[in-house]
């Protein structure tokens, strides 16, 4: 596993033979993958420095495939969550302002529409407090709480922790 550092190289984190990590200090500089795979995440780690990353740089650094990512990109574009710039010195970006105000549920609501928060526990297709599954009523208090750490917890939170070290995002 590696990470991209703040002085901009790669850095391998597996084990050495003697137990000791070849990862520095330094927290990463951009994430690198999301279960979600929300390339956002990229934008707002190098938002700071006002950096644009290109669509191959975000499809590498989140081992995404290039043609998913581009549908990801092109849709928090076109949400307005992201900003794009065309040409040579074109690319993504994640203004620092934007970051504080994006949301997690801006981002899952552009890519995935409202059904995480309405749709059925067991993926059936009909499931109500009419017509419930077995687990309609234990899935109601999971939606509750999944809305509210969405709902609250912005790119930037998220970003914050990978700037001091306390979190990681790696496989």
């Amino acid at each position: 596993m590696s990470y991209l550092t703040s002085a901009g190289s790669m850095v391998d984190t597996r084990l050495r033979p003697n137990g000791d990590s070849f990862a520095p200090t330094n927290p990463p500089l951009c994430f690198q993958s999301l279960r979600v795979r929300h390339p956002s995440n990229d934008a707002a780690a190098c938002s700071e420095k006002r950096e644009r990353l290109t669509l191959s740089e975000i499809a590498s650094k989140t081992d995404s495939p290039h043609a998913f990512t581009a549908k990801v990109l092109q849709q928090l574009t076109k949400a307005g969550l992201i900003d794009s710039m065309k040409g040579p010195n074109g690319g993504f970006s994640l203004p620092t302002a934007k970051a504080q105000e994006v949301k997690l549920s801006h981002v899952v609501r552009a890519i995935d529409g409202d059904a995480i928060y309405t749709g059925c526990g067991l993926g059936l297709k009909e499931c109500s407090d009419k017509r419930p599954c077995p687990l309609h009523v234990h899935f109601l208090q999971v939606r509750k709480d999944l809305r509210r750490m969405l709902e609250g917890t912005s790119i930037e939170d998220l970003s914050r922790g990978l700037k001091d070290g306390s979190t990681f995002m790696q496989r």
